[in-house]
């Protein structure tokens, strides 16, 4: 009896042991974004988190919006979506997925597309500390100046639209306050915040 629970407690803890480091996803982007920003955001995660996330970038296709936990379409690449596309990149948000809108320039062409995407839904515009109330960067929100829209499902952030500013052009190694912006989205998201 001791022989088997040992051989349970051992195997729980391989198990445990080999997931710690196990988590693993994808951003897809789509669009003119700054990739050395990415590169130094998903270098943030890992090391702050041991989260590591794969890039990739756009190609285009029907399919490409599948399989990715978080997609980022930068500037008004919103606008250039196929309603093929658009139908994909419902059904990903409708299942899990987290869009990001970095710097999106208009708010009747924005609320058009999110009609097209998510009709039952309304955006909100919530303060950044409201909407990261799981701060685990340690954000100081007072340095950060950024107009945005969100949509929920449930209680889940699915949809954060950045309004007249990149988000991703506002990194850098100075001031790691927009990194560490980007970084709790993502890390929220991931575990399910």
């Amino acid at each position: 009896m001791i022989k088997k629970l040992n051989i349970v407690v051992i195997s729980i803890a391989a198990f445990l042991f080999g997931n710690l480091y196990a988590q693993s996803d994808k951003i897809l982007l789509k669009g003119e974004c700054n990739l050395d920003n990415v590169s130094l955001l998903t270098s943030f995660l890992n090391d702050r988190s041991n989260i590591e996330i794969s890039i990739k970038s756009s190609e285009g296709g029907e399919s490409e919006f599948n399989n990715h936990a978080i997609i980022i379409l930068c500037s008004n690449e919103y606008l250039k979506l196929s309603e093929l596309e658009i139908v994909n990149l419902q059904a990903n948000i409708l299942n899990g997925s987290l869009l990001v809108i970095d710097n999106f320039n208009s708010d009747y062409t924005f609320s058009i597309f999110l009609k097209k995407i998510l009709p039952e839904y309304s955006y909100s515009q919530y303060p950044l500390n409201l909407v990261l109330k799981n701060n685990p960067f340690k954000i100081n929100f007072g340095n950060i100046n950024l107009n945005t829209r969100q949509i929920y499902l449930g209680e889940k952030l699915r949809i954060l639209a950045i309004h007249d500013k990149s988000l991703l052009n506002e990194m850098n190694n100075e001031s790691f306050e927009h990194t560490k912006l980007l970084a709790t989205v993502i890390f929220n998201h991931l575990i399910g915040y």
